[in-house]
């Protein structure tokens, strides 16, 4: 594992500390992309360098110190505009970076992550994300996206990035690595435009929130349109963007704040529902069954829990 959590000496802020190697494009891009220069421009959504800490004795790694973030996507998304948000730095922070000739070229899930120091103000555990302190089974207490709004998010792991030196070197490039296998023009033999990849990757994540949201259908034809089979046919991610925006500016306050529903999480919730109304209507049969001498259906039916056929003899037509 090349990632640890770690404490700040002076303020005892929580870091992320990463292994990189010294022999790639990894730490000059993402010194570049966190330079005083670049930084002050708000779409820049590469994850900030901290600090570069040189490993005594080893010329081939060094440690990237890095803010403490949380997956993009953790807790899940709970209105539209949280969503639309999402889209939109993700979108800036892509346009930022090809402006700036740099193709992340894994712009997947796993590489996108957030700053949730206000969404979760207690903080979390590193290895138990679902604690504050790792202690299993404590309460754990967040808020909502649009409580905090903005949330702030990042593009991580520039492992596999290139960085060109202006736009008139931009070249081909070869390689299948990264998260996402199904972009078709991945090849170790034939030149792809990384630039293009980095569209298909995104519009993948868009794909997937789309695909597991409801009410997020308006915005499938953008993630349809980056993930087009044809990498020509792909928009950049200026375009991109332009087109994000004339959907996003037909969504009123009310749609903006609408909930939406994560698929996944309600079919699991209405599991849970039911499984809870039929230990509790057991549990109530139960106790009368031991505390009423009349027949339970009697007294079921006053609960709303029987229907008038269900009642036995002696409730239909005793005294």
């Amino acid at each position: 594992m090349n990632v640890l959590d770690a404490r700040r000496v002076e303020d005892d802020v929580k870091v992320i500390l990463k292994r990189a190697p010294t022999t790639t494009q990894e730490l000059p891009i993402a010194r570049y992309l966190s330079s005083e220069a670049l930084l002050s421009d708000p779409r820049n959504r590469a994850v900030r360098i901290l600090d570069v800490i040189p490993l005594p004795g080893d010329d081939e790694w060094a440690l990237l110190v890095m803010p403490f973030l949380r997956q993009f996507d953790d807790p899940h998304f709970q209105f539209r505009a949280e969503c639309v948000e999402f889209f939109r730095q993700m979108l800036q922070g892509l346009e930022f970076m090809h402006e700036h000739n740099v193709a992340h070229r894994d712009a997947c899930h796993g590489n996108i992550a957030m700053d949730s120091s206000r969404l979760i103000p207690k903080g979390f555990h590193f290895t138990s994300q679902w604690s504050h302190t790792g202690v299993p089974g404590s309460p754990f207490i967040y808020t909502t996206r649009l409580a905090v709004a903005p949330v702030d998010y990042f593009f991580i792991d520039f492992g596999l990035s290139t960085r060109f030196a202006s736009f008139e070197d931009r070249h081909l490039v070869t390689g299948m690595a990264g998260q996402n296998k199904t972009v078709p023009e991945l090849s170790y033999d034939i030149p792809y435009d990384p630039f293009k990849v980095d569209i298909y990757h995104l519009g993948g994540v868009f794909a997937e929130i789309v695909e597991d949201y409801h009410r997020l259908g308006i915005f499938q034809p953008l993630a349809t349109a980056m993930m087009h089979q044809d990498a020509s046919q792909r928009p950049d991610a200026s375009s991109a963007l332009a087109q994000f925006e004339r959907i996003a500016s037909g969504l009123g306050s009310r749609e903006l704040n609408s909930r939406v529903l994560l698929y996944k999480k309600s079919r699991y919730a209405r599991m849970c529902r039911r499984i809870r109304e039929h230990l509790a209507y057991w549990v109530c049969l139960t106790f009368i069954s031991l505390f009423f001498p009349k027949p339970y259906c009697c007294i079921t039916l006053r609960m709303g829990m029987k229907k008038q056929k269900d009642l036995c003899f002696e409730c239909r037509f005793g005294s």
